[in-house]
């Protein structure tokens, strides 16, 4: 259009994350056919679908599933130490096996993907673990999964069945040990559901924890604080999207050559970068430009990227309209006054990314 009127045209708002070269290679992972299977087996046999039927929100069926998880046995020492396997530790539970944190951790990942939600345990320590005054209690294993509502990876600890939040926000393991080494524990809550965790009254598995009282006296350590002194050291040590086992390192955690009296294995990655350890999944990032070099005809080319694994389709919605499918590429019709264009991705199981938008001011005289 170069009918002469003067225009104006310039972007006054936006939410709209740059996706880095290591974050768009997550939006080209897809989860092999076996894999799904197991996952589709695991959500159909266990009626997981029942299980979240209450939840209107995604991080409401987030906190049910953590829940039902917990409920499966109470924590204990199995002596068959089934495979690293959701649907058979479940099977062995049904059996009345108990099992330890990291079992609980490895069930719950396993069921948040049956969900498309992302998910990946990990392992924490107290500070002094080269020759730990108490060998038998020093660490401690969770899951972090991927919240689309808050657009940050969050703790779901299924074995003591609680979450910690701050200002009415769920945490990621890396602000817990924030908080806590900042002093900022106070400001921290720990969130319990039903069921409650249980002592157990002996430990078959380790002679020094065979005793009722002692055992007491390891969970009492175990839970003061809220749990907090055990994110002092934190790793990533199993995950979906094919990255190596990260280890987060600092002035306050540097990296150990000894753990708990033997040889600590190098067999992880050293980052001091918190982006680089809490990489960002499901955005969408908008790239906008004018269709005609020469003059503007209020119509922009938009071109999406992604960073979501098992990607199926974009949604946009443009002002107040609905959300519609739409291509990597299209056009953008502008009116005159203001134009807003949002947009997200979905993956194969239906999960909705974090929306990101852009909003563009048009004007003529």
């Amino acid at each position: 259009m170069n009918d002469g009127k003067p225009r104006m045209l310039r972007i006054v708002e936006f939410e709209n994350p740059v996706i880095g070269l290591e974050e768009e290679k997550f939006g080209r992972i897809k989860t092999p056919k076996e894999a799904l299977e197991k996952l589709r087996r695991l959500r159909e046999d266990f009626r997981l679908d029942e299980v979240v039927s209450g939840g209107e929100t995604e991080f409401e069926r987030i906190l049910l599933l953590k829940r039902w998880v917990r409920s499966r046995w109470n924590h204990g020492w199995n002596n068959t130490k089934p495979p690293p396997d959701a649907y058979e530790i479940l099977k062995h539970a049904e059996r009345g096996e108990t099992f330890t944190c990291g079992y609980y951790a490895l069930v719950l990942s396993e069921c948040y993907r049956s969900f498309g939600y992302q998910s990946r345990r990990l392992g924490i320590r107290v500070k002094d673990t080269e020759f730990p005054a108490n060998p038998a209690n020093f660490g401690h294993c969770v899951t972090e999964v991927w919240s689309n509502e808050f657009c940050k990876w969050v703790v779901m600890d299924a074995d003591k069945n609680c979450y910690y939040e701050k200002d009415g926000v769920p945490l990621s393991a890396l602000e817990i040990r924030d908080a806590w080494l900042n002093g900022e524990e106070e400001k921290v809550k720990q969130v319990f559901d039903e069921p409650r965790f249980v002592i157990p009254t002996r430990c078959e598995a380790n002679p020094m924890l065979d005793d009722e009282e002692e055992l007491k006296r390891q969970f009492f350590i175990f839970s003061q604080h809220k749990s907090m002194p055990y994110y002092h050291y934190i790793e990533v040590t199993e995950n979906s999207l094919g990255k190596p086992k990260v280890r987060w390192t600092d002035r306050h955690s540097p990296p150990q050559l000894i753990c708990n009296g033997k040889p600590h294995p190098q067999d992880a990655i050293y980052v001091d970068r918190k982006h680089d350890f809490n990489w960002q999944l499901n955005r969408v990032h908008i790239a906008l430009e004018c269709r005609r070099r020469e003059a503007f005809d209020n119509q922009l080319s938009v071109r999406l990227t992604h960073s979501m694994p098992d990607f199926e389709r974009f949604e946009a919605k443009i002002d107040a309209g609905p959300w519609k499918p739409v291509e990597s590429e299209f056009t953008w019709h502008l009116k005159i006054g203001t134009n807003r264009l949002a947009c997200r991705a979905v993956n194969i199981f239906g999960v909705k990314g974090p929306e990101s938008y852009v909003v563009v001011e048009y004007k003529e005289w």
